[in-house]
């Protein structure tokens, strides 16, 4: 690190410089008022109603002690390691500053902050027009998932999914409850030589003794038997300041599919999305999955923002924190 750049996390002292850079350094531009955007991002990252932030920021500042970047991130997670992920949803400098000065310290102190909170990875997203963000990505080792597409659902369209039961099975064959620490969500996708989650992790991360969980899960059962569950999380979207629910994991079991029970806990999470005041809905599909895309599509999704996913992981993760 340059000895004039310094890195720091984010304070309630930084909260209006966050939601200028976030306002006008932003690609593409973001039409919310400043104040929407400075209250959207204290009340996810400094709630002060006992709730569990899902955002932060890390500012780099120069000599003088001004801010010259902002990385704006929020918290993922990932199923089978069990673990958190750092997702970097904002990264902007000012205009006279150069993004090749500020990338390496930056990833430097997120990759830091990742480690102290468990996190299995450090992901970033970069679109057509970010070549330089591309190139110095590849310059620290991290890899491109391109085969990962975003999928969104925004209100109007949330609201009609969240009322979707055309055809469905009835709620006396159907019931979704809420997950119970006896449920192992590995045994019960039949894989649990590839979850890595421990009976720690799952406690820590689902069911904690004190405080929010990082993740929630509901169960489907059709006439007394276990045959799907999703799990989700809620995430902050700096474009919008608000947060959003992440569906991070569906599955259905095979004897039970083509009984539309995905649709059904599709519609039961975008309920609880318009109920808990969300703004947009999304999860991801692998682009070969032509079927799934059709079908998201159908129902108000929109799929794909142009954006690859990049990621650092592992050992890789430990290493750059540590330099």
């Amino acid at each position: 690190m340059s000895p004039s750049l310094s890195v720091r996390t984010a304070t309630h002292a930084d909260v209006e410089i966050v939601a200028k850079f976030v306002k006008n350094h932003s690609n593409p531009p973001n039409s919310l008022p400043l104040d929407a955007i400075a209250v959207g991002f204290k009340r996810n990252a400094f709630p002060d109603d006992g709730s569990r932030p899902i955002a932060g920021a890390a500012l780099a500042e120069d000599a003088n002690g001004s801010v010259i970047a902002v990385a704006v991130f929020t918290d993922w997670f990932s199923t089978w390691q069990g673990r958190p992920i750092l997702s970097i949803q904002h990264l902007s400098t000012l205009p006279n500053e150069s993004l090749k000065t500020v990338f390496k310290p930056m990833l430097k102190h997120l990759a830091g902050l990742a480690v102290e909170r468990r996190a299995t990875r450090l992901q970033w997203n970069t679109g057509p027009e970010d070549v330089e963000l591309k190139d110095l990505s590849k310059e620290v080792g991290a890899h491109e998932l391109p085969e990962w597409l975003d999928v969104v659902v925004s209100h109007p369209n949330l609201e009609s999914l969240s009322r979707r039961n055309d055809g469905l099975p009835s709620r006396t064959e159907l019931v979704i409850r809420p997950a119970e620490p006896r449920d192992e969500l590995a045994e019960f996708e039949n894989e649990p030589d590839q979850a890595k989650a421990s009976h720690e992790d799952t406690e820590l991360y689902h069911f904690p003794k004190v405080g929010a969980p990082v993740t929630e899960t509901v169960i489907a059962e059709r006439n007394g038997v276990e045959v799907g569950f999703a799990m989700w999380l809620f995430v902050y979207d700096p474009y919008t300041s608000s947060r959003s629910l992440y569906l991070e994991d569906l599955y259905i079991t095979p004897q039970a599919r083509k009984h539309r029970i995905g649709t059904q806990l599709l519609s039961h999470l975008a309920s609880i999305a318009v109920n808990r005041d969300c703004l947009t809905y999304r999860w991801q599909v692998l682009d070969w999955n032509k079927g799934a895309i059709g079908f998201y599509e159908k129902m108000g999704g929109k799929v794909g923002s142009g954006k690859i996913m990049t990621r650092i992981e592992g050992d890789l993760l430990v290493e750059l924190a540590a330099k």
